[in-house]
């Protein structure tokens, strides 16, 4: 494959361009492809398919299997590269990947298993790269410096600079050099380490329109924390509130996270009865149970409910609902926008108003600019514009659930308080080619386009006669 040729002569990777070509096309399951490993196209489709949950239960005991009792040369080399790609590094795999390093007479083989071995993040291989350093191959030489650069050893300068010395090729001099600079340079040194402390996953947790992404309360709440920083939406609701002479009773943060805006309402909007905070998830309540606790928020009339938005159920009704990124949960999925817009109707006082914050759904903004570079998804487009059409096109009312628009085209930052939370979050939400795009641009910050929805008792009862007249 050329794009595995051109990564061999530049050794830069061209994963992410291989995968964002098979978007849409339909390609071999996981399974399919792990039997099949000899294949070099499987390898991008087992990719595609290394989810956190996949990696540890299937692909990481067929790769270990196949790579320490296969001899078979393809098998070899593809069951090798996908294990330093992923970086599945354990003490059998290290040992063996240092006897074919010392023993094989396959150049291809060998080849491969340097590649590998520099990216592995223990550095356990530092002895085979000094070793390698004095290979009459100039490309093992090469390759050496790589991984002698990876480890950021600052023992092994007078080695590199003795072999500068003596060294004519020019390639190597090259690497030589450009690996002094990345072990000398303290500002170089300082970003491998914040990327080698992220250690994000193959691709991203926004994979697709389930919520994987919403599995880590620590990075969810950082992203949360990060988004809309100045509050320009929830402060737009407060004015339309206070505007409206609304009396809030038993509020209710749908889908509340980690609680940011369960926190702006107990904090900022006078309220009687009880304030609930619903989500699916135990952990997410967890984390915003220990900030409850740690800032004795739990003097104020609150719960937490563990619960669904469609099945949540109130013993009074609720005269201010609203959710933040959370409604509805399954946006493509017009059954279960019905289904909890229902839920939200029941739960809502007849003076009552139902919120949504989110995307404006025309999702031209520079984060889902990120979404469309490093999410293989099933939308195939040509440029990133056709893209958000595509997408915005699958939506037909505000939030598929014909909610009511209050504000779109709301421009808010993305902002995070440095890079090494902008790598760690945004790597682990759209993967590793994005932590080191983040870590090369030095990017903290992005613009959002978010919007505003309100709708009252009578408008969400013409929304659901609407939803019910499509089927």
């Amino acid at each position: 494959m050329s794009a595995f040729a051109l990564e061999k002569l530049t050794g830069k990777s061209s994963i992410n361009n291989l995968k964002r070509s098979l978007k849409g096309r339909k390609v071999c399951g996981l399974e399919d492809s792990l039997k099949h490993i000899e294949d070099k196209r499987n390898i991008i489709s087992i990719l595609l398919n290394a989810t956190n949950i996949d990696i540890k239960e299937k692909i990481f005991p067929s790769l270990k299997k196949y790579f320490l009792e296969s001899n078979e040369k393809n098998i070899l080399k593809n069951t090798m590269w996908l294990i330093g790609h992923l970086r599945l590094f354990d003490n059998e795999i290290i040992q063996h990947i240092k006897h074919i390093i010392e023993t094989s007479t396959d150049y291809e083989i060998i080849y491969t298993a340097y590649t590998v071995a520099s990216k592995d993040p223990r550095g356990s291989f530092e002895d085979n790269f000094i070793a390698g350093l004095k290979s009459k191959d100039p490309l093992i030489r090469k390759m050496s410096l790589r991984g002698l650069s990876k480890i950021n050893a600052r023992r092994n300068i007078s080695i590199i600079e003795d072999l500068l010395d003596e060294e004519n090729n020019q390639q190597v001099i090259s690497e030589a050099t450009d690996t002094l600079s990345r072990i000398k340079n303290e500002q170089i040194r300082s970003e491998r380490k914040i990327l080698s402390r992220c250690r994000v996953n193959e691709n991203g947790l926004i994979a697709d329109d389930t919520d994987k992404w919403y599995a880590d309360p620590s990075v969810y709440n950082i992203f949360s924390e990060a988004e809309d920083i100045e509050n320009v939406c929830f402060d737009l609701v407060l004015r339309k509130i206070k505007k409206m002479g609304l009396k809030i009773v038993n509020p209710v943060d749908l889908a509340t996270g980690t609680g940011k805006t369960f926190r702006h309402i107990l904090k900022r909007i006078p309220y009687e009865g009880t304030l609930y905070g619903v989500d699916f998830s135990a952990d997410m309540l967890a984390y915003l149970e220990r900030i409850i606790n740690r800032q004795k928020l739990y003097v104020n009339d609150i719960k937490l409910e563990q619960n669904s938005i469609k099945d949540f159920v109130l013993g009074k009704p609720s005269s201010f609902i609203i959710s933040s990124f959370g409604f509805p949960s399954r946006i493509f999925n017009k059954e279960t926008c019905l289904d909890e817009l229902k839920s939200v109707y029941r739960n809502l006082s007849d003076d009552g108003i139902f919120v949504t914050i989110g995307w404006d759904e025309t999702f031209k903004d520079e984060l889902n600019e990120m979404w469309y570079r490093y999410i293989p998804d099933s939308i195939v487009a040509n440029s990133f514009n056709e893209w958000c059409d595509k997408r915005s096109a699958k939506i037909h009312s505000p939030r598929n659930c014909c909610l009511t628009w209050y504000k779109t085209n709301i421009k808010v930052p993305l902002m995070f308080a440095n890079l090494e939370e902008s790598v760690n979050v945004m790597g682990h939400l759209f993967g590793r080619d994005a932590a080191n795009a983040v870590m090369k641009e030095h990017r903290t910050f992005w613009w959002m386009k978010m919007g505003v929805t309100i709708d009252t008792k009578e408008s969400l009862k013409k929304a659901i006669e609407k939803m019910e007249s499509y089927k």
